[in-house]
């Protein structure tokens, strides 16, 4: 049986280490949130009135989203239908002017990773590029959100926007998703409303 002198000691490094932890988690959560936006030059936004989301992709195992806590997924959807209700766009659920998909980056991703996603894997209808050549410099951290708007009718992509932010596992839910709604919200602030 350890000794109370031992349990005394460990019982103080569980709580410094605990405490070291905590304080780790709280400066994560206080972090900046970098985001940037684009919409199309050629975008007509007073067009759009409605939306849907963009069908799953049959190999779920492409899609780095389909990977996140359940938790997230459902926070990162609930969040973009209110934002996208804020802004007056619609959702429908047959013939939407956009359909709206996101990429949560599981990894370092760059526009080549994006680039086999969106024109090959995903559906080559739904391209990444906006006119002119493609946003070859363009890279995403780990962690990163990238939320799309796509013209329906011709899979030209018409907004994107992505945000990053240092991340954490070993925050509660409830602060992730809360951090999770004010990236998004700061995203669509760049989004044209109705």
């Amino acid at each position: 049986m350890p000794s109370k002198k031992w349990l005394a000691v460990l019982l103080l490094v569980t709580v410094v280490g605990c405490g070291s932890k905590n304080k780790e988690v709280e400066r994560i959560i206080e972090s900046p949130i970098d985001y940037h936006s684009h919409l199309s030059p050629r975008a007509d936004m007073s067009r759009y009135n409605t939306w849907d989301w963009l069908s799953p992709l049959v190999d779920d195992e492409a899609l780095d989203k389909q990977q996140i806590e359940e938790g997230i997924r459902l926070a990162v959807e609930s969040a973009v239908d209110y934002r996208m209700n804020d802004r007056g766009y619609r959702r429908v659920f047959s013939t939407p002017d956009m359909v709206i998909n996101y990429h949560v980056a599981g990894k370092d991703i760059d526009a080549d990773y994006m680039r086999q996603m969106y024109d090959g894997k995903y559906d080559p209808k739904y391209r990444q590029n906006f006119d002119g050549p493609r946003r070859a410099r363009d890279t995403w951290k780990e962690g990163s959100i990238i939320i799309f708007a796509f013209d329906s009718a011709s899979g030209e992509i018409v907004w994107r926007s992505s945000a990053t932010a240092e991340v954490t596992d070993d925050a509660p839910l409830d602060k992730r998703v809360e951090r999770l709604n004010s990236a998004i919200k700061m995203m669509f602030t760049s989004l044209p409303g109705k």
